[in-house]
């Protein structure tokens, strides 16, 4: 997994890549590694071409929101962080609701959210509506307990009794600091 963060201030992103070991008995072991890179200063804009994952077919996806309380902070662009992690999980909810409607796709979503503790606001469900409503519930509390909110998703889907495709999507303002 690669995830990116933001810092517009120093004009520098942090580049966590996860390694992500599955054993056979069921457990699981999360290492983060960080990495500085620099990024060009607001108002310039790059565009990197990023792969598509392949994944089509029937997917189980755990959408892991960051609420720690620096998600309750302005953006560069001055939008809350929260309501823009919230705008772009809907996104991918349009997404599963099309690829449902169009007959392409049986898709599960779930909805994992994390600051100091990981919950679960959603397990496994095809319910696209309660996707959204549990979306809306989600505020910035803590500080940011990233492993655990890793840890919950992946839990959620060694359990997923269909055995679709796993996928994770991890929004988040930023690094690990509980955990």
């Amino acid at each position: 997994f690669e995830f990116w963060g933001r810092e517009i201030a120093d004009y520098e992103t942090e580049v966590i890549s996860f390694r992500v070991l599955l054993f056979d008995d069921g457990s699981s072991q999360i290492t983060p590694t960080p990495t500085t890179t620099s990024i060009p200063p607001p108002g310039i804009t790059t565009i990197t071409p990023v792969s598509p994952i392949p994944v089509g077919g029937n997917t189980s996806t755990v959408l892991i929101f960051d609420t720690s309380g620096s998600m309750d902070e302005p953006d560069a662009s001055g939008v809350n962080k929260l309501q823009a992690a919230r705008q772009s999980g809907d996104r991918i909810l349009d997404i599963l609701e099309a690829e449902r409607q169009a007959g392409s796709a049986i898709s599960q979503i779930s909805l994992v959210a994390f600051s100091t503790w990981a919950r679960i606001d959603l397990g496994l469900t095809s319910d696209i509506s309660a996707a959204r409503a549990a979306l809306q519930n989600l505020y910035a509390d803590d500080r940011t307990g990233m492993p655990d909110g890793l840890q919950t998703g992946i839990d959620l889907l060694a359990n997923d009794p269909l055995g679709a495709k796993p996928v994770i999507i991890l929004l988040s303002d930023g690094l690990p600091n509980v955990g």
